[in-house]
This record gives structure tokens, C-alpha cells and sequence, in this order.
């Protein structure tokens, strides 16, 4: 769904707006500064998508179009979704982190990671949780975590 949405036209309009905002005679993020970038998709996220439950019983995925553009609400994995096919669709490699932590029986939470290039060989990879109100970067304390794995998409 990530994939999808990344090369979805509407996803990537919604993308380039965020990126393309002119802050007076300059752009409010700057060309060609990828944190940046990163940051200001992840707060796109976290002012237009409510954390909200799935339907009781029911794990549902929702696109990243519907997300984004018409229920403006979502648990973790449909926040996930509709940031990582922001990220992708202007050019970001992404991961999705699940982890299992305590108290849980199996995987029960998933975030983002963003490759954000450096001046280092290869990029950072940030992680990005949009569905707790945390900045870009923090995520699920470890010590809490039973186990995680990552799946590039």
C-alpha cells in the first residue's frame, strides 16, 4: 500500500504543495535540505490525519489517498501508509518498523523509517512515528521492545 501510494499523481500534488510553500520570498523548506523535507511531510501528517482506532474486532489498512484525503483519520498502520507514500512519491526510501513490546503477545505497533541522505556514504535512517504526538526521530523506547523487525518497501 506504501508502494501504491507513493506513485499515486494525487499523493505526490499533496507532497509537492507541502515542499513548494513560500515563506515570504523564500521556500518555507528548504530546496535540497532532506531533513527538512522529511520533517515537514511528517508534520503534514500529524496535523491532517487524527489518531483513531481500527473498527472493533477488525484490523483494517487504508490507503494512503483515503487517509489523507478524505477520512483524515487513522490508526498506526494507515498513518504509516500515508506517510511512507508521501516520502516515496518525492523520492525517499522508506522501512517499516513492527515491534512487539512488553505486555503484548505478538507485533503490535509500526512505524516509519526514512532513509535521509548525508554527507556520509550512505543516509540516516530516521524513524518517524505519526500516530503518538512525538517529533520526528523518537520512537519506541527500547528497553520496551521484545523484538522488531524492518521491511523495506
Amino acid at each position: 500500500m506504501v508502494r501504491k501510494g507513493g506513485s499515486d499523481p494525487k499523493i505526490r500534488e499533496l507532497a509537492v504543495g507541502e515542499l513548494s510553500r513560500r515563506c515570504g520570498t523564500r521556500w518555507c523548506v528548504g530546496e535540497k535540505d532532506w531533513a527538512a523535507e522529511v520533517r515537514a511531510l511528517f508534520g503534514l501528517v500529524r496535523r491532517n490525519v487524527r489518531y483513531t482506532r481500527d473498527p472493533l474486532r477488525h484490523d483494517t489498512y487504508v490507503s494512503a489517498r483515503r487517509t489523507l484525503g478524505q477520512w483524515h483519520a487513522g490508526d498506526c498502520d494507515d498513518m504509516t501508509i500515508a506517510l511512507g507514500a508521501l516520502l516515496q512519491s518525492v523520492g525517499y526510501p522508506v522501512a517499516l518498523r513492527v515491534v512487539q513490546t512488553v505486555g503484548n503477545t505478538g507485533y503490535n505497533h509500526i512505524y516509519l523509517l526514512a532513509a535521509v541522505p548525508t554527507k556520509a556514504p550512505s543516509a540516516a535512517w530516521l524513524p518517524l512515528d505519526p500516530s503518538v504526538d512525538r517529533p520526528a526521530g523518537w520512537e519506541v523506547p527500547w528497553h520496551t521492545v521484545l523484538k522488531h523487525m524492518d521491511v523495506k518497501v
